[in-house]
């Protein structure tokens, strides 16, 4: 009996040791997950206005080149006419709030490296980095070549315009001003090679060579620091740049953009732009049936018994940067009414003398198809 009870004891305490041994390690790695969580938050919060104050520069910038031809040095005023000094100091001061805005960009990148900033799903910050990612991706993109920055290239026009607070390499990184970057740029050949891309772009659009190439990039780049901007500051209480410039270029990716092609039912166009896409499964077993489109996106329903899931559930739609879900959703429900109508109008003989067996008693042929 006392072997018995001593058993159970020593049974009770390990268990007892081994649940606080759990305890421990559960508010150890919650309490280490809430540190991580509140300096990206503190993180965020000290970068907040650097980064909204330089993305609203870049977007006064990129109207202003759009809809008035500043880049170009030019002004409609009373007609059109070149002046290379205000050509100049256009290309120069172009280069620069970019430069502020990958440094700003940079500058938080390194602060958050260690912190996993997309961890916290829905926060402003996982906002914040997936459209700094989209951003990243339009200009580095190579459907044409003007105002294309290479990922590596708008790293190093952060780095570059990226400087400590004090002479002695100490202190909290910041971006240079416009003096000093004035002065770099004239007296180092090295810094302004750099910035090659934008100084070609901006006397291409000067030319006119390949300038609708360059604006409708441009205008994408706006469109989604607009986006940004909304992140940042949704009542636009500090920001100059109020909203998305008119235009909807082909393959934006903002929400303005995204928006308008769905509402206005150019479901092709939106499925093109966005990358929307079915299974591969799906396309491969389509060689029969009378094609069902979703905005120029030809669906033809597989046979049933090979791809039954996928007849349940409708093709996937993959939309590039994790655009919004309500869209795929819209797109998914038109999907599943296509295909409701589908099977109303198109039911091949087999499919339809299956049908009849299933529904019907009888001989082949009794009741109505």
């Amino acid at each position: 009996m006392v072997d018995v009870i001593s058993i159970v004891v020593a049974v009770v305490a390990l268990l007892g040791t081994l649940a606080q041994a759990a305890l421990t390690g559960w508010f150890s790695l919650h309490s280490e997950d809430k540190k991580r969580q509140d300096i990206l938050r503190a993180t965020f919060s000290k970068y907040h206005d650097p980064l909204h104050l330089a993305a609203d520069d870049l977007s006064v910038k990129l109207i202003n080149i759009i809809s008035y031809g500043v880049a170009a040095g030019t002004t409609y005023a009373t007609g059109p006419y070149e002046d290379p000094g205000a050509q100049g100091y256009s290309v120069m001061h172009t280069s620069f709030v970019f430069a502020q805005f990958f440094a700003w960009v940079n500058i938080l990148r390194r602060d958050t490296e260690f912190l996993r900033p997309h961890a916290i799903s829905g926060s402003a910050g996982a906002d914040v980095m997936e459209l700094l990612a989209r951003i990243r991706s339009v200009l580095r993109s190579g459907y044409h070549a003007r105002f294309q920055i290479a990922t590596g290239v708008q790293s190093a026009m952060g780095e570059i315009a990226t400087a400590p607070e004090s002479s002695d390499g100490k202190g909290q990184l910041r971006c240079i001003g416009f003096v000093a970057f004035c002065e770099k740029w004239r007296s180092e050949p090295g810094f302004q090679a750099w910035f090659d891309p934008i100084v070609q772009g901006t006397r291409d659009l000067s030319s006119q060579t390949n300038a609708q190439n360059a604006s409708d990039r441009l205008m994408i780049l706006q469109h989604l620091l607009s986006d940004l901007i909304n992140v940042l500051d949704p009542e636009h209480i500090h920001s100059y740049a109020k909203g998305h410039c008119e235009g909807n270029p082909p393959r934006c990716m903002c929400t303005k953009c995204a928006t308008a092609n769905l509402k206005a039912g150019e479901q092709g166009d939106l499925g093109k732009n966005l990358g929307f896409h079915f299974p591969e499964p799906f396309v491969q077993n389509m060689p029969l049936a009378e094609q069902w489109k979703i905005g120029g996106v030809s669906v033809n329903p597989p046979p049933r018994a090979s791809t039954e899931k996928h007849m349940k559930h409708g093709p996937v739609f993959v939309a590039p940067n994790k655009v919004a879900f309500a869209e795929s959703q819209a797109l998914a429900e038109l999907w599943k009414q296509g295909q409701s109508h589908h099977h109303q109008r198109d039911r091949s003989p087999s499919t339809a003398h299956r049908h009849h067996h299933r529904h019907h008693s009888g001989p082949p042929g009794a009741g109505p198809y």
